[in-house]
């Protein structure tokens, strides 16, 4: 900054189920970690969050923008989990330079963009744009979540837990209930205000009409 103090900054993932739109994984990183990095640890971290709730899903399919793509990224998943991915390769000035790649690893980017590219694959990256966008703008946007005061990353991390799970409570909510959206408390609250706030001329009429009632009551 001007003055010369410094703004930390960190960087959230999420990880979530495309069925039901509940976040099994909410990582904070520092901000200048790659995402490609962090992938691997996020999705293993997400699934252990799955068994400790002692749920049947498993995951499988890996849905993410492009933001995640490397081919060492990729080889990496592919050797050391049975994670399908489906990630968009960005668009490189001059094309990507293979000598630097290995024979492995361009297998893997080449089987990554010709799965990608099926009906499944596009399916899962219009999901992913609207299940995963969709908890982000929940939680930092509407829930105030983007800017904090806590210092450090453990502290950052448990308060962004505590949101994450208080989105998903509303996901829980909407399957039991029907209600529990963010705004939805603060619709009902200007329903219930136009309905009990009455105009001029009725307050006119009620209010004499309760002056009435306790004359007559009186006598």
């Amino acid at each position: 900054m001007k003055d010369g103090t410094t703004l930390l900054a960190y960087r959230a993932e999420h990880a979530v189920v495309f069925d039901s739109g509940m976040i099994v994984g909410a990582e904070i990183t520092p901000a200048d970690t790659p995402d490609t990095q962090s992938l691997e640890e996020s999705l293993h971290k997400a699934q252990s969050h799955l068994e400790a709730a002692v749920s049947a899903t498993e995951i499988r399919d890996v849905a993410a923008d492009k933001g995640y793509h490397a081919p060492n990224t990729l080889n990496e998943l592919d050797e050391h989990t049975n994670y399908r991915t489906y990630i968009p390769e960005p668009k490189l000035l001059g094309g990507r330079n293979w000598s630097k790649v290995t024979r492995k690893e361009r297998k893997t980017v080449q089987a990554n963009r010709r799965i990608k590219k099926g009906n499944k694959g596009r399916n899962l990256q219009r999901l992913e744009s609207e299940k995963v966008e969709r908890t982000f703008a929940l939680v930092l946007k509407t829930g105030g979540g983007r800017r904090c005061r806590l210092r450090g990353i453990e502290k950052v991390q448990k308060r962004y837990f505590l949101m994450t799970a208080a989105c998903n409570l509303g996901v829980v909510m909407r399957m039991l209930f029907g209600i529990g959206t963010s705004r939805g408390l603060q619709g009902m609250m200007r329903a219930a205000f136009v309905i009990t706030r009455p105009s001029k001329s009725s307050w006119r009429y009620s209010k004499s009409f309760l002056v009435l009632q306790i004359a007559t009551s009186n006598i």
